[in-house]
């Protein structure tokens, strides 16, 4: 730094239109006036570095050097990491070293450069087991090690032998009752009540024993239960908390999807669709699924449809039943001039009106008329979550008013009986958006909402 001090260069901060600030770099251009530039020690320094080692091709003259990513400056970030994982270091401090503001994202990328921990892991369990000092050698046998145990097992060995009367100290039977039974016993699940023979002596061996087994009064004692009784154990102490869990977790599964089900986000319905009905084919038969029902000879048609905008639909009666809206069969047909009549578009049946009287305005004359509203549309409930009512137009004059509102259709669900009015649909539509709404009041409610209006058929 002597030699070569640092030089104070002034540079946009951050960005390009960045405050100016100024900082001390060692390293500098050439000429000391400027930062070095990736680019220049890329090409003038580094690449020149692995063309020697024989890593990438020397440029031929004019060329510059071969691109290659695997070989870049970047891989000198690597082999640091690299080196300091080997040695040890944790993955926290290697990730403050590479500017990382995340731990997990260090340990991602350089995981697979972490040392393998096997070792440490059978060095750590053989040194419970190291020897450190050799034994006296016995008189007839061969040289024993005595191995030196860890303070932990050498108190579990201690209190173990506190129990069934050995001294921890050394590798000997204490003196008492329990001498002939303890060499290498294992500690049991209860206490171990040695059989005493009719002297007073504890018996070593024969009735009550077998090979110097401990026994009990009534004989020997089963030290150890079976796997099938510890479970039997477990499940009848634990058996009321595995119901309550289980019982708690099928009450949160059925809320959760309750709640899913009930509060999810309908998909977006898109613009209102407009839908026409076609009755007949080109020779006057009925198109499927329309089937005739029954059919009128002395009806009566006398004006456009109250109900649709269709011009070639009519408004017609027998008796007091009126049929609306009918339409005429094509003028192909043999019988053009019959018509067929639909309740609405979800009915499967038609009324056919043989050559019906005239009462009004001819066949052919379209007489003005004001409404604007469709005569049948599929809206959704706006009271039940994804529920599609189908509503038709209600024919006749006496019709009902919520706030100057007439309730002019009727509305079912979507699959069920027409008579199972769900609610009405009242006022005019609201066309100012693509998704059109209408008012809507449900069944024995007088409460209005607006409902999204799905299909309409004008």
């Amino acid at each position: 730094m002597e030699t070569f001090p640092p030089v104070e260069i002034t540079l946009p901060w951050l960005r390009a239109d960045g405050l100016p600030v100024t900082k001390r770099l060692l390293f500098t251009r050439l000429d000391g006036k400027g930062a070095v530039r990736r680019t220049d020690f890329n090409n003038r320094a580094w690449k020149p570095a692995p063309v020697a080692a024989g890593v990438i091709p020397a440029p031929k003259p004019g060329e510059r050097h071969q691109a290659a990513r695997e070989h870049g400056m970047h891989a000198l970030r690597h082999f640091y990491a690299s080196v300091l994982l080997d040695a040890g270091e944790n993955v926290k401090t290697l990730g403050n070293y590479l500017g990382h503001n995340d731990p997990g994202f260090t340990l991602r990328v350089y995981t697979h450069l972490m040392p393998s921990s096997d070792a440490r892991a059978r060095k750590a369990v053989d040194s419970l087991y190291e020897s450190t000092e050799p034994a006296s050698k016995p008189p007839n046998g061969p040289g024993r090690v005595n191995k030196t145990r860890p303070a932990a097992h050498t108190s579990a060995r201690a209190s173990r032998a506190a129990l069934v009367g050995v001294d921890s100290r050394a590798n000997v039977a204490a003196p008492g009752p329990f001498r002939p039974h303890v060499r290498n016993a294992i500690l049991p699940h209860r206490p171990i009540m040695p059989y005493m023979g009719s002297n007073g002596t504890p018996n070593s061996g024969g009735s009550g024993t077998e090979g110097g087994t401990p026994s009990g009064i009534d004989g020997p004692i089963n030290t150890t239960r079976s796997r099938w009784q510890r479970c039997q154990s477990w499940l009848t102490e634990n058996l009321k908390k595995l119901i309550g869990v289980a019982v708690v977790a099928f009450v949160g599964i059925a809320v959760q999807q309750a709640v899913t089900r009930y509060t999810a986000s309908e998909p977006g319905l898109g613009p209102t669709k407009v839908r026409y009905l076609r009755l007949f084919d080109e020779y006057g038969r009925l198109l499927p699924p329309f089937s005739e029902a029954r059919r009128y000879t002395n009806a009566k048609c006398w004006t456009a449809s109250a109900g649709t905008l269709d011009p070639n639909a009519w408004r017609c009666a027998t008796g007091n039943q009126i049929l609306d809206p009918c339409w005429y069969k094509p003028f192909s047909a043999s019988d053009s001039n019959d018509l067929a009549c639909v309740s609405s578009p979800w009915d499967d049946t038609a009324v056919i009106i043989e050559t019906p009287e005239w009462g009004g305005t001819p066949r052919g004359a379209r007489p003005t008329n004001k409404l604007i509203q469709p005569w049948a549309m599929e809206i959704r409930n706006p009271l039940k979550h994804k529920q599609t009512l189908q509503c038709t137009w209600v024919q006749g004059s006496a019709v009902q008013e919520i706030n100057g509102m007439r309730l002019d259709w009727e509305c079912h669900k979507k699959g069920d009986s027409p008579t199972r009015i769900a609610g009405y649909a009242l006022g005019l539509l609201d066309t100012s958006h693509p998704l059109n709404t209408v008012p809507f009041a449900p069944t024995g409610n007088s409460e209005v909402r607006d409902a999204d209006v799905t299909a309409i058929w004008p």
